[in-house]
C-alpha cells in the first residue's frame, strides 16, 4: 500500500496471517472476506490516485467500489466510513506538508463521475446476472429496506462492547483463553505515533491518518448497531491490523538501546506465536466449537453424519436418490441441510406437519413438531396402512450448536439398510486376512 514502509507492510502481513478472526474466517466462503479485500482495494486506489491524479485510479476505484456493493450490502457502511475517515483526515492535516489527499485539481469532479459510473456499471453488471436480470440492479437498492428489519432480529442482538470483547478477552465454558489484545495494543500505539506526528521513514502520516479514522469509524459504527455478528468485525479488524504494523515498526524505532530492541522483538515474536495457536485451534480442534469467539451458528459435525446416513438408506431405497425425504421445522430453520441433501430433488421442506401428504420413509424433524409427527404417522393413518418407524440417529444430534433435531426412519427401510450394512462388513471381514492365522 502506498505511504507505508516496507517494514510496515510486512508487520501488517505477518498479524494477517496469524490473526485468529482473519484465519477461521478465510477458512471457507463468507462475504465479509471478499468485502474486506475489495474495500482494501478502494483505499490502496484511492490512495495512488490521491497522490498522482490519474484517471486509471480513479476508474480502479470505481471497479472495487462496485465489487464491493456487489458482494454484501453492509458495503455502504465502509464507504461511508471511508468519506468520513477523507473529510476529518483533511480537516486535521492543518498545514502539514505531505503529497496524499491534497486539495484535488479541477479534474477532481470528472474523475468523480468516472469512479461513480464504473461502480454503477460492475455492480449492476452482477446484480443484473451480466444483463440477463435487470430487475435486479433494482432490487440491490431497495433490499435495504428489508435488511433495516432484520437488523432488529432478537438472535443477533448484542451489547455495544460485543465486538471489543471478543477481541480483547474470550473464554468459554472449556477452551483456551482467545484474545487478539496485541494487535489492539499496537494498533493504539500506531494512532498515538500519527497523532504526536512523530515521523516514521517512509511512512506517510496523511495515509495512517486516515486509516486510522476509518477504521475507529468502522468499529464505532457497528459497535452502535445492535445487530451484531463476529465477522462484521473483520473491516475494522483489518484496519487495526494495518495500524499494528505502523505501531510494531514505531515501537522498535523508538528503543533506545539493542537489548530493550531485542526484547521487544522477543516479545512482539512470542505475542505472534500466540496468535498463530490460537489460529491453529480455531481452524482444527475448535472448528465448529462454540467455545470458538468466532463460531457462530455454524453446523456441527453431526450434519455430515445426517447426510451420510441418509445416502446409505438412499442406496437400500428402490428409488435411489429420488427417495422421497421430509424435513419439518418451524420457521425454515433447517440450515445447512438444503445444501447437504441438494443431491436428493424429492426432499419436500416444512414449517409445520402437513397431513394432507403421505408420510415419508425418511423424516427429519426439529423437536418442537414431534408430537405432530408421531400423530400423522400413528393416529391418522387407517386400520392396516400404518407403518413402524425408528429413530434415525442413535444419539442426540444438532444442526448448529444447541439446535437439536430428530430423525425417523420406516423400519422396512431401516431393517434393509441394516442387512446392507451386515453384508457389507461380512464381505471387508473376508477380505481382511487374520492375523493369527498360520
Amino acid at each position: 500500500m502506498p505511504g507505508l514502509s516496507r517494514e510496515v507492510v510486512v508487520a501488517a502481513g505477518f498479524f494477517t496471517a496469524v490473526s485468529p478472526a482473519m484465519v477461521f474466517y478465510s477458512r471457507y466462503y463468507i462475504q465479509e472476506t471478499l468485502l474486506v479485500f475489495f474495500a482494501f482495494g478502494v483505499l490502496v486506489s484511492g490512495c495512488r490516485y490521491a497522490r498522482g491524479r490519474h484517471a486509471g485510479w480513479a476508474v480502479a476505484m470505481g471497479v472495487f467500489a462496485g465489487l464491493m456493493h456487489a458482494t454484501k450490502e453492509t458495503a455502504v457502511i465502509a464507504l461511508g466510513a471511508m468519506v468520513l475517515a477523507l473529510g476529518l483526515t483533511r480537516v486535521t492535516r492543518g498545514s502539514a506538508p505531505g503529497p496524499a489527499l491534497r486539495p484535488a485539481p479541477a479534474t477532481l469532479v470528472r474523475h468523480g463521475l468516472i469512479a461513480l459510473t464504473t461502480a454503477a456499471s460492475v455492480s449492476a453488471l452482477f446484480y443484473s446476472s451480466f444483463l440477463t436480470h435487470p430487475a435486479g440492479v433494482v432490487d440491490s437498492y431497495t433490499t435495504y429496506a428489508s435488511h433495516l428489519g432484520r437488523a432488529q432480529h432478537e438472535w443477533h442482538i448484542h451489547p455495544w462492547y460485543y465486538y471489543l470483547e471478543l477481541l480483547v478477552y474470550f473464554r468459554g465454558s472449556s477452551g483456551p483463553l482467545w484474545t487478539e489484545a496485541l494487535i489492539l495494543l499496537l494498533a493504539g500505539v500506531g494512532v498515538v505515533t500519527v497523532a504526536t506526528r512523530k515521523d516514521l521513514p517512509g511512512v506517510d502520516a496523511d495515509i495512517v491518518r486516515f486509516i486510522s479514522f476509518y477504521s475507529i469509524a468502522l468499529l464505532i459504527i457497528y459497535s452502535a448497531i445492535p445487530y451484531k455478528t463476529p465477522w462484521n468485525m473483520l473491516g475494522a479488524l483489518h484496519g487495526l491490523i494495518i495500524l499494528a504494523g505502523v505501531g510494531a515498526v514505531a515501537a522498535l524505532n523508538a528503543t533506545r538501546s539493542r537489548y530493550a530492541y531485542v526484547a521487544l522483538g522477543c516479545g512482539l515474536a512470542i505475542g505472534g506465536a500466540h496468535l498463530a495457536r490460537q489460529s491453529y485451534l480455531g481452524s482444527n480442534d475448535y472448528y465448529a466449537d462454540p467455545n470458538n469467539p468466532y463460531v457462530y451458528a455454524h453446523p456441527t459435525d453431526d450434519v455430515m453424519r445426517i447426510a451420510e446416513r441418509i445416502q446409505a438408506l438412499a442406496d437400500v431405497h428402490p428409488a435411489g436418490n429420488d427417495m422421497y425425504i421430509e424435513v419439518i421445522s418451524p420457521a425454515s430453520d433447517y440450515w445447512p441441510l438444503p445444501w447437504y441433501l441438494r443431491s436428493f430433488p424429492n426432499t419436500g421442506w416444512w414449517e409445520e406437519v402437513d397431513t394432507e401428504v403421505p408420510a415419508a420413509p425418511v423424516i427429519i424433524a426439529a423437536p418442537s413438531v414431534e408430537a405432530d409427527v408421531l400423530r400423522k404417522l400413528y393416529e391418522l393413518p387407517a386400520p392396516g396402512e400404518k407403518y413402524l418407524y425408528m429413530p434415525l440417529f442413535e444419539s442426540t444430534t444438532e444442526l448448529r450448536p444447541t439446535i437439536e433435531i430428530h430423525g425417523y426412519v420406516r423400519k422396512d427401510l431401516w431393517d434393509a439398510y441394516l442387512q446392507n450394512l451386515q453384508e457389507r462388513q461380512s464381505l471387508q471381514n473376508l477380505r481382511t486376512p487374520d492375523p493369527d492365522a498360520p
